[in-house]
């Protein structure tokens, strides 16, 4: 049996054995070609299997793709301009009026031409436009499909951090429900910003599969279709600050939060803890008349005492009662002045542990509070994003832009066409479906961008993300019965696998600065021939 390989070697080199396929002088990985169809394949069976699950419709995933092998992206029609362009009718138009107008040009049509010319040069004006305002708006509808992206992936993010606030704050079997009811109004705002975009509705088979997957009650759907105000996904939001500050402040009282009746469990020690309380507020009103009734009594002992004293001329005027006052001690906080300060709230006296009874009490308060305020923050980031999706969504590149766009690309085009058919020769076809393939391509691919909710190719995998936020509210939520896992500790590494380590980067430091020196030498050196 070989020996095993310590971790920290450095792995020996191994030549690639793969099947490789010469083309035009480069060579290019059969293996990275399958690699791709088969990530393509598992992101459409997810996208295809949550849209099922949640019965939404299906959207196509956007496609990966490395730079680094070129020339196999040009065996690819999925997910291309290409496909889009062939769509266009307006594209088979232009090139059928340039190929009637080169049929005609060599058929007997050549002095009609000739009246009426048009330079390829005098053609290149409007070209010039063309390119400039379709590279502008390529420009902007990339940037806004950025946007888009990061702001729907933040909403899925903010989600995730919600889950993980209810997996600090309300662990355990018993919160199980009250990490369900919160964590779900995060995932159906979700729901209702994703596929309320550009126009999309929501049908009833998208309603029954909330109901089914318990996202919301068939009340909550009734509500959502008859609002007529914000946008829905404002709804489940302020819900789920409503549910988080009923679950808090149960959970302040020591008590679970029903989910079921929306109600605190235990109603009833509520109402003995209110009675505790209102009896011992009572008992310390006893305790202060009582104390203020023994300073008036001991007050007039006193002064009684001192004229006594004056008239007789004894000595002293403050040596009545062991404290030297003529009352108890126990008024500063002695404790020992009053038989009741055996009450609860009453120990300690008037300054003494009577006023910090509640102490406890005020501390698990100020807890509850900045879990308040965290959740608070949290859902107001959410209702940011999602708002933020929404709101550039109904604010895509303007119309006249757009319109501009088109005549422009259009006129240019038709007048290429007619300027291409006077050269009198079939190769200009060829040039003029490259320029149609470069003009329309473009502003198709920008389109796209501009508007990825469609569900065409390159757009957002909308249902593959909704899958996930549901997988990590599921798992939020039934993390109580995974003990094993939750407590599954890795054992701290050796000393000399550290020792190793350390040792490996030492070498690495020192043969870095063993180059940078023979660098600089080398350089010198050719500083030195210079100089001669």
């Amino acid at each position: 049996m070989s020996a095993q390989r310590d971790w920290h070697q450095p792995a020996p080199r191994v030549r690639h054995r793969g099947p490789l396929i010469s083309h035009a002088g480069l060579l290019t990985d059969r293996h990275y070609n399958q690699h791709m169809k088969e990530n393509r394949h598992k992101e459409v069976e997810t996208e295809h299997n949550a849209a099922r699950w949640l019965r939404l419709p299906e959207h196509k995933p956007i496609i990966r793709y490395s730079g680094e092998h070129p020339i196999m992206t040009l065996l690819s029609w999925q997910g291309t301009a290409l496909k889009l362009v062939v769509k266009r009718h307006e594209v088979w138009i232009l090139f059928t009026l340039h190929l009637v107008l080169s049929k005609m040009h060599r058929y007997g049509w050549a002095e009609s031409f000739e009246n009426s010319p048009l330079d390829l040069s005098v053609c290149m004006i409007p070209m010039g436009f063309s390119t400039f305002f379709t590279v502008l708006y390529s420009k902007d509808s990339y940037a806004r499909y950025d946007m888009l992206y990061q702001s729907c992936c933040k909403v899925g993010g903010i989600i995730n951090e919600i889950c993980m606030w209810l997996m600090l704050y309300f662990p355990g079997e018993r919160n199980r429900k009250t990490r369900w009811e919160i964590g779900r109004h995060a995932v159906a705002s979700e729901f209702l910003l994703f596929y309320s975009l550009d126009g999309q509705t929501l049908t009833e088979m998208n309603w029954q599969a909330l109901s089914e997957n318990h996202l919301v009650t068939e009340l909550e759907v009734l509500e959502f279709r008859r609002w007529t105000g914000a946008p829905r996904f404002i709804l489940p939001i302020i819900k789920l600050m409503e549910t988080a500050r009923l679950a808090l402040h149960a959970r302040e009282d020591g008590v679970s939060y029903d989910t079921e009746s929306k109600k605190w469990r235990v109603r009833e020690k509520q109402d003995l803890k209110q009675s505790a309380k209102e009896e011992r507020d009572s008992k310390r009103e006893l305790i202060r008349r009582d104390e203020r009734d023994l300073i008036r009594r001991d007050s007039r002992s006193r002064s009684r005492r001192t004229r006594d004293l004056q008239r007789t001329g004894g000595e002293g005027a403050h040596g009545v009662g062991d404290s030297g006052w003529g009352f108890d001690a126990g008024w500063f906080g002695g404790g020992d002045g009053h038989d009741d300060s055996e009450d609860d709230g009453g120990d300690g006296g008037f300054f003494g542990g009577g006023l910090m009874a509640d102490s406890e009490t005020m501390q698990d308060s100020v807890t509850i509070a900045v879990q308040h305020t965290e959740i608070f923050d949290l859902v107001k980031e959410l209702r940011t994003a999602c708002a933020g999706v929404n709101n550039a969504n109904l604010s895509p590149p303007p119309y006249l832009y757009f319109h501009l766009l088109n005549v422009i690309i259009l006129v240019s085009l038709m007048m290429l066409a007619y300027s291409l058919a006077l050269q009198g020769t079939y190769m200009t076809l060829p040039v003029y479906a490259m320029c149609l393939v470069v003009n329309i391509g473009l502003r198709e691919v920008s389109t796209s961008m501009a508007d990825p909710f469609r569900g065409k190719d390159g757009d957002f995998p909308l249902a593959s993300w909704l899958k996930g936020s549901m997988e990590m509210l599921i798992h939020t939520t039934y993390a109580s019965r995974r003990e094993e896992y939750m407590a599954e500790t890795a054992p701290v590494p050796p000393e000399d696998l550290v020792a190793s380590c350390l040792k490996l980067a030492q070498e690495a430091r020192r043969d870095q600065a063993t180059k940078k020196k023979g660098r600089k030498r080398e350089q010198k050196e050719k500083e030195k021939e210079k100089e001669k």
